[in-house]
């Protein structure tokens, strides 16, 4: 079976790849270090609205948070604070999934609050006009 290749990666699946290139196979690796080489890997991604060269580390440190969780698939582990390094596991998904980096296009754009705003209204308006055109209206006396 010929599958194709995925186009995108989600952000906790970035972060950990940021973790494997900065060298966590030999060492743990400073927060600050991942937030500079997920932001090579996806520029844009993960930078503030207002101010977009700057990175949000707050963003990074949760989505390495994210790969941490057993959901996500452990990728992570944190020994010491603000210091993050691979598990087995996470070295074997790198490993997979550092090649498909080449051909993804991983920059967003970030969004601004009235941009997510609107989209989370369209979104709603649609999934509520079915019931919206079954209401029937009562009145009280």
């Amino acid at each position: 079976m010929n599958r194709a290749v995925r186009k995108s990666f989600a952000n906790h699946e970035l972060v950990t790849l940021a973790v494997f290139l900065c060298g966590s196979y030999a060492k743990t690796v400073d927060l600050e270090d991942v937030a500079m080489e997920v932001n090579k890997l996806a520029p844009g991604r993960f930078t503030w609205r207002k101010d977009a060269d700057q990175i949000n580390i707050k963003n990074v440190d949760a989505f390495l948070w994210d790969a941490k969780k057993v959901k996500n698939g452990g990728l992570v582990v944190n020994p010491e604070r603000d210091h993050w390094t691979l598990n087995e596991t996470g070295g074997v998904f790198a490993r997979e999934k550092i090649g498909q980096l080449a051909g993804a296009d991983v920059a967003r754009k970030t969004l601004s609050a009235k941009d997510t705003r609107g989209r989370r209204r369209t979104r709603c308006d649609v999934t509520l006009e079915p019931f919206a055109r079954n209401l029937t209206i009562l009145q009280i006396a």
